[in-house]
């Protein structure tokens, strides 16, 4: 079974593997299922959803923020009527 994801649009994107003309190995997502599809996640890497819904697969990055601080911002946006539109993405420092 091949790794999908389902964005926050209801888009189910497919993981693909590509061989670069170097031998390097090049992971990436798409909403097609043709081409070589990918069973398992390459390790030591994590499936992310940008605020536009954009699949990509990245590396594993250590948080500085906790996930309880995450959902205390969330919950604070949705109080707010002009912000309650607004997505939360957590990057680097």
């Amino acid at each position: 079974m091949a790794v999908s994801y389902v964005n926050w649009r209801g888009e189910t994107y497919y993981l693909h593997k590509t061989i670069m003309k170097n031998g390097r190995v090049h992971y990436y997502f798409s909403i097609r299922q043709d081409g070589e599809l990918v069973d398992t996640l390459p390790e030591g890497y994590e499936i992310y959803e940008n605020v536009n819904g954009r699949v990509t697969l990245r590396k594993i990055r250590p948080r500085l923020i906790s996930e309880d601080e995450i959902r205390i911002v969330e919950q604070e946006l949705r109080c707010h009527e002009r912000l309650k539109y607004c997505r939360v993405d957590v990057k680097d420092k």
